[in-house]
């Protein structure tokens, strides 16, 4: 996580309403990025959020009208496919403008709530994921054990979305918008997480 130690002064909190933080910066400037450098990103990423989104609704649908089709593999990859589905049309594209402009446009709930939805996906892919592999696990290694009931597909999988849940939660509580005034007078607005004790904002960098 990148810390932005350099700041000169920080302003009361209560003079700027909707904020939780205002720093000013020695920078002589916002970072700004070109016309063309945003218009190739956009295509890139629209394309990737079209395929992504395209790909997992196919998969939900697939899944979800045909009987043949609810394994107990399957609904694990179901569950999959609505956490990447989340991820392709709910943290991508508010993470592509923000990169962008370099500015958080959606306000304190927005910020909270994209803070909170990136990684509540994210941590439900993966253990979806590790669903599927102790399902193979045990199909493989017994395969003369009955199938699992629905009832226990069904309470694992909510399981998984109350453990992300739970995982990602202070994410949401610590999330808040900053006003950044740089030297040029340029102001823009950014989304971090506080995480206490020290009280300075962070970026967060997601791996899975």
């Amino acid at each position: 996580m990148d810390s932005y130690q350099n700041v000169s002064n920080e302003a009361p909190i209560e003079n700027y309403p909707g904020f939780e933080g205002v720093f000013s910066f020695n920078f002589s400037a916002a970072h700004t990025v070109s016309v063309e450098s945003v218009i190739c990103w956009s295509i890139i990423a629209t394309t990737i959020m079209i395929i992504a989104g395209a790909g997992n609704i196919i998969v939900i649908w697939i899944v979800m009208t045909n009987p043949r089709m609810r394994t107990v593999t399957n609904y694990f990859l179901l569950n999959l496919a609505v956490a990447d589905t989340m991820i392709a049309t709910i943290d991508m594209p508010s993470m592509f403008t923000y990169i962008v402009t370099d500015n958080w446009p959606f306000g304190l709930v927005g910020c909270k709530i994209a803070k909170f939805v990136a990684n509540l996906s994210a941590v439900a892919s993966i253990l979806s994921l590790m669903a599927v592999t102790v399902d193979r696990f045990r199909a493989i290694v017994h395969p003369l054990l009955p199938r699992l009931p629905k009832r226990v597909i069904i309470g694992s999988v909510i399981s998984i979305w109350i453990v992300a849940a739970a995982w990602t939660s202070p994410r949401f509580f610590f999330a808040g918008q900053y006003k950044f005034i740089y030297s040029d007078g340029t102001e823009r607005v950014h989304c971090y997480i506080i995480w206490p004790p020290d009280g300075q904002p962070y970026g967060s960098y997601d791996v899975a």
